[in-house]
């Protein structure tokens, strides 16, 4: 049938009529219709047939209808001969038409159903606007008397300088960031006091910034990936400090129980600025009241397009990261220093983390996280310029590896590899951090190596337009040896009329700008009443982690 389907593609209805009788039989010669398309005449063609076809010119009624129900009757035949079989559909790489390594089209790309986006997400996702994050219209920026006790000033604010900090974020490298500015800007106004009001502790947005001032205050944060802040979050909090042995039998339990509990939706309880149980209502919150919001995967990004927005110099923006891989933990919260663990995802971990448990914990900071990096894109772009952005940047990283090179070897952190573990009157062995005075840090593991970092600015021109630094107050943040020493001859090169020189060699005579300052009485309720609802969570959870009773729980919520 395909043969004879092949033959009506070059012959003639009447060719076709006059062989008919004869096509199933092998005396047919398929030359003859070509013969006759090629042009030969019909007389030829009629030499050619088998006796029993007469006059190609003669044919009666009932051939020309047999003929007719034999060519309806072939040409499904051949459409069903030809029909394609159900087979598996592969899609190159690379199709024919298109060069590879470049993008291909949608009709392109293969469709898996896997990775459907949830239509509840896309509706948001399409309903939620990125935002372009503007150029602060202010003078100066708004500097205002500080707590004394800043270090530890957990209450709510209205005006100032506010940092948000979430949990595993690269928060204690982006407060560091922060508490620089609080004190670079101080200092260049000339203020009594060595810092700007500040609040930099991990901080519940709503519950501490939504009655702040906006026109005396900003307010910024930093997201990361949902996923691999709770992969950290795991490894720094359960494994790095003993809890938990980091198998994966731990991480789902973790995962699929405190952190089910503690964690859904955690950027929009933490960084949302309004309360209620409205997604939409949160995750607008967060993109449109912030001042600013940095990606953690792209922190120097984010720190020089906040310097250009807050027209700040890059001297003040400039880092050492707070916790790096094979480092130390700054001790904080009690636990005594340790060591920093990659997130390693063991067999299993995975197919829990595709799972949709784990999937509802990050759904709607998922979104939150996108928008934000959709808005730091916009920022670049629209706000400050791609051009005037990528030469800060440029100049930006050298200054960075230059700070590396010079300073990492010599700054004092409170945890290292020199300090050995104490006994606590609990019995506890513990490797205590150094008290930040001992350090060269502003506070705790935030600002590390700032006096070697204010040296590296200058020597690369980095505190332009506002000017160098007068350091008024010698004495008001950690003075590790290498602090002091760079404090003296800094001194010494500025002659400035506004602090005698020399220091002395005692640091507790070096003024503060402290001195002075009264923490306000609602700041120490606060912090009382704090400390005591801390100190229950404390007891709750090492309850709840000790391993001789989690071993006889069976994993309830993975039924």
């Amino acid at each position: 049938l395909h043969r004879v389907a092949q033959l009506l593609a070059s012959s003639s209805l009447l060719e076709l009529v006059v062989v008919h009788q004869d096509l199933f039989t092998s005396s047919i010669k398929l030359s003859t219709s070509m013969v006759v398309a090629n042009g030969t005449s019909k007389e030829e063609s009629a030499s050619t047939l088998p006796a029993s076809s007469e006059c190609c010119h003669c044919v009666s009624i009932r051939q020309v209808l047999t003929a007719i129900v034999l060519f309806v009757g072939i040409l499904l035949a051949y459409g069903l001969s030809t029909k394609p079989k159900d087979k598996k559909v592969t899609i190159s790489k690379s199709p024919p038409n298109r060069p590879d390594n470049t993008t291909p089209s949608p009709a392109e790309k293969p469709k898996n159903n896997t990775t459907n986006v949830d239509p509840e997400v896309q509706k948001l996702l399409d309903s939620i606007e990125p935002r372009a994050f503007q150029m602060y219209k202010g003078n100066i920026l708004p500097c205002f008397t500080p707590n004394p006790d800043w270090r530890d000033d957990p209450s709510p604010g209205t005006r100032g300088l506010f940092f948000a900090k979430p949990y595993k974020v690269g928060s204690s490298t982006a407060s560091g960031v922060h508490t620089r500015i609080a004190r670079n800007v101080a200092d260049r106004l000339g203020r009594n006091y060595p810092i700007c009001a500040l609040r930099w502790s991990h901080n519940n947005v709503y519950q501490k910034f939504r009655n702040r001032d906006k026109n005396q205050s900003l307010l910024w944060t930093v997201l990361r990936n949902p996923t691999n802040r709770l992969v950290s979050l795991f490894y720094h909090f359960k494994v790095a400090r003993g809890l938990r042995n980091g198998t994966t039998e731990d991480f789902i339990d973790i995962m699929g129980g405190e952190y089910k509990r503690t964690q859904t939706d955690y950027y929009l309880t933490s960084q949302s600025s309004v309360g209620g149980s409205d997604p939409e209502k949160r995750i607008e919150s967060i993109i449109n009241d912030m001042d600013f919001i940095g990606i953690t995967e792209r922190m120097d990004e984010s720190v020089v397009a906040l310097s250009i927005l807050w027209g700040l110099p890059l001297a003040d923006v400039l880092y050492f990261s707070a916790k790096r891989l094979g480092s130390w933990d700054g001790g904080g919260g009690g636990w005594g220093c340790h060591k920093i663990l990659k997130g390693v995802r063991l067999p299993g971990m995975q197919d829990f983390i595709d799972s949709p448990v784990f999937q509802r914990i990050v759904k709607y900071d998922n979104i939150a996280y996108q928008l934000a990096n959709k808005s730091l894109d916009l920022t670049i772009e629209h706000t400050i310029g791609r051009e005037k952005f990528d030469k800060a940047f440029a100049k930006f990283k050298h200054a960075k590896e230059v700070a590396e090179e010079q300073c990492a070897s010599e700054v004092t952190f409170p945890c290292d590899d020199t300090l050995k573990p104490t006994r606590r009157p609990n019995g506890d062995m513990k490797i205590e951090p150094r008290p930040y005075k001992a350090t060269d840090c502003m506070t705790l593991d935030n600002g590390c190596g700032y006096m070697c970092l204010d040296d590296v600015a200058t020597e690369l021109g980095l505190w332009e337009p506002q000017g160098e630094l007068h350091y008024k107050f010698p004495g008001a943040f950690g003075l590790g040896p290498s602090s002091q020493r760079r404090l003296k001859a800094r001194l010494n090169k500025l002659q400035s009329p506004r602090q005698s020189l020399p220091l002395s060699d005692d640091t507790s005579t070096w003024t503060t700008g402290y001195e002075r300052l009264t923490v306000p009485k609602a700041a120490k309720q606060y912090k009382l009443e704090l400390a005591r609802k801390r100190n229950q969570n404390m007891a709750m959870m090492k309850k709840t982690n000790n391993p001789k009773r989690r071993l006889s729980e069976p994993l309830r919520h993975l039924k």
